[in-house]
C-alpha cells in the first residue's frame, strides 16, 4: 500500500478523498487528507475509501476496500 500513496502523492493531482465508515453506513462527505485516510483503512477504522485524482491527461478513481483476502484495489478511468 505504501508504493500506491507515493505513487498517487508525487505523480498526480489529488481532487478529492472520501472514506466510508462501515458496509451499512454512507460514504462522508467530509474533507479527508489521502495519508489520514490511508492510515485509517489500515487499521480498519474505515471499510472503504475512495481517491479521484488527475493524471496522464485523465481523471481516474482508485476504490480500496477490505475484502476477505484483505486489500483491495480498483481503478477506473473517468470522462473528462
Amino acid at each position: 500500500m505504501g508504493r500506491l500513496i507515493v505513487d498517487i502523492e508525487t505523480c498526480t493531482e489529488v481532487v478529492e478523498v472520501i472514506v466510508k465508515g462501515a458496509p451499512d453506513h454512507f460514504a462522508s462527505d467530509q474533507k479527508i487528507a489521502l495519508r489520514q485516510a490511508f492510515a485509517m483503512i489500515s487499521t480498519r477504522t474505515i471499510q472503504a475509501m475512495q481517491v479521484r485524482y488527475r493524471w496522464n491527461d485523465a481523471v481516474w478513481l482508485d476504490t480500496v476496500m477490505w475484502a476477505p483476502e484483505g486489500l483491495k484495489v480498483v481503478r477506473m478511468g473517468q470522462p473528462v
